[in-house]
Order: structure tokens, then C-alpha cells, then sequence
């Protein structure tokens, strides 16, 4: 599986057309698309991050080569400002609990 990252920001006057954008996008996506979701950054107001994972490389990279990408690229540009794009192959993750050693209480 791959994944992909696009970010910019967006400021709030313009984030009502930005989110409907990417919500009809969304509803266009092929079915190689595994997943996707729109990531509103807690630290920076403006900072989105558009996050898909792929079921192969080149499914990732047809999607590159779409309207809907050039629309979400556009989209950053248009409204906002893009900051990047970037992909990669998904890794492994191993889920583990994090305990505090001061006092070993779980943290959440």
C-alpha cells in the first residue's frame, strides 16, 4: 500500500469552498483509493493536511495524473497556499501502550 500527503493552508474566509472541494473530490475517488480524510492542523488554524492510502503504487501515481488531483492541487493554490506534496510505501506500525516511568500510570 502507498500513501499520500498533501498540504497547505487555507485561510478561514476561503475553508467553506476549500472543504467543499474536497468533499465532492472525495465522492470521485477510484476504488483504488483504500482510505482518505481531511486533516485540519490543531497547532496552525490555515494548515491542512490531505491524506490517502493507495492499494499499489501505480494506482497512486494514475491518481497523480487525474483531474481530482490537479482540482485538490488547485484547490490548495487557488484558496490558499500549497505547501507540498509527498508519498511514500506504508510501513508497518506496532501499537504499544506509553506509560509514564515516574509513576506508571498510562498516558493517553
Amino acid at each position: 500500500m502507498y500513501f499520500l500527503k498533501i498540504s497547505g493552508s487555507v485561510k478561514n474566509e476561503k475553508q467553506k469552498e476549500f472543504h467543499q472541494t474536497v468533499r465532492f473530490i472525495l465522492n470521485h475517488l477510484s476504488a483504488d483509493c483504500l482510505g482518505s480524510n481531511l486533516a485540519h492542523d490543531v497547532n496552525d488554524a490555515d494548515l491542512y493536511h490531505f491524506y490517502s492510502l493507495w492499494s499499489s503504487e501505480g494506482s497512486l501515481r494514475k491518481f497523480e495524473n487525474s483531474n481530482e488531483f490537479q482540482m485538490l492541487k488547485g484547490a490548495f493554490k487557488t484558496l490558499g497556499n500549497y505547501q507540498d506534496t509527498m508519498w511514500g510505501k506504508k510501513s508497518e506500525l506496532t501499537l504499544f501502550d506509553l506509560n509514564n516511568l515516574d509513576n506508571n500510570q498510562a498516558v493517553e
